[in-house]
């Protein structure tokens, strides 16, 4: 069995035939109240946190030059990421969870880790569902390598579709204003929860 390297290689080689452009909607669900929570637009500058792609070196705290923000390609991988813990749509969690849907104001250039990029930097495809610890350190490698890279393109590992951890150059990327910003618990997402919820096998609490 091919194993994920703990420590990503001194010198990673990163080309424009390695990044793809994300030009798409993109989908976030995101706490409106308690630890963390921030606007649908800000990027997270507070980290590492214990998730896959953070790309803030040690101590944990706030770090000015590194952020990240989690995002789906689709509503369905949105929900199963956001709710993975429990395996239960909880629209009226805590945190008060919204959906915000929007479109980037360029194109973001996302490292593609989807494809042979890994292995051509001594990695296999397990990045995508490997070890946190390990994704954050390669993580880490590669949010410091080059200004040009917004973030990561990777596949989820819940649905296995595309999702991306956006890092600190996309923050000039964000619309004045989204296409969709609401809470979970409005009535005009109940019948989209039910379907995306039966999509990926989820109850709704």
């Amino acid at each position: 069995m091919v194993k994920l390297p703990r420590t990503p290689p001194d010198s990673l080689t990163i080309t424009e035939a390695d990044l793809t452009d994300w030009t798409g909607p993109m989908v976030r669900i995101h706490g409106t109240v308690g630890a963390h929570a921030l606007p649908w637009w800000r990027l997270r500058h507070y980290g590492p946190l214990p998730t896959r792609f953070e790309p803030h070196p040690a101590p944990i705290g706030h770090h000015p030059d590194a952020a990240v923000m989690y995002v789906a390609g689709s509503f369905d991988t949105a929900l199963a990421e956001v709710f993975q813990a429990t395996r239960t749509v909880w629209a009226a969690a805590p945190h008060r969870p919204y959906l915000a849907v929007w479109q980037p104001t360029r194109a973001l250039r996302l490292l593609d880790v989807t494809g042979t990029w890994l292995l051509r930097n001594g990695a296999p495809h397990a990045l995508n569902t490997g070890p946190h610890n390990v994704c954050r350190a390669w993580a880490r490698a590669i949010a410091a390598h080059s200004a040009r890279v917004d973030g990561l393109l990777y596949i989820s590992s819940m649905t296995g579709a595309p999702a991306a951890a956006l890092f600190l150059p996309a923050a000039d990327a964000f619309p004045e204003s989204p296409q969709l910003s609401m809470p979970l618990t409005h009535p005009g997402l109940t019948g989209a929860i039910r379907a995306a919820a039966r999509r990926i096998g989820y109850p709704v609490a």
